[in-house]
């Protein structure tokens, strides 16, 4: 390798080595004790009852053979309101009484019909480091 192409090539490791982090943003970005820590918005991705959601709707799916009566009948004493068909044995429900997603997702274990029933959470885009704009606008 000639001096120049090594001086180009540890040019380019320089720069990547310096741009890289800057582009990553706040949110990727190492804390500066030097620690792990998540970045913010992942307890919004975890299951439980961590993160934003839509309050009173949730997606629950059922078996083949199970469908929007099945679906009334366990969740009968929250005024269930099935807002949408979402294919494929999915549906979205607005309950009247929202008991939160622990009763719900026992009210779905105990029906027979119902596989799973979880919040209609809310995920965000993230916003790009110095922009007002999230990606896709």
């Amino acid at each position: 390798m000639s001096a120049t192409a090594a001086w180009r090539c540890g040019l380019i490791v320089a720069l990547t080595a310096a741009v890289l982090p800057a582009c990553a943003g706040p949110e990727r970005a190492a804390p500066a004790g030097g620690g792990g820590g998540s970045p913010p918005g992942v307890a919004e991705m975890r299951g439980g009852e961590a993160g934003e959601r839509v309050p009173g709707e949730y997606i629950v799916a059922v078996e083949d053979e199970g469908g929007p009566a099945d679906i009334d009948a366990a969740f009968a004493a929250h005024g269930p309101d099935i807002v949408r068909d979402m294919g494929r044995g999915r549906f979205l429900i607005r309950l009247a009484d929202d008991p939160g997603p622990r009763a719900v997702a026992e009210a779905a274990a105990a029906a027979p019909a119902i596989l799973h029933a979880e919040p209609n959470r809310i995920y965000r885009t993230p916003t790009p480091p110095n922009s007002g704009k999230r990606f896709g606008e």
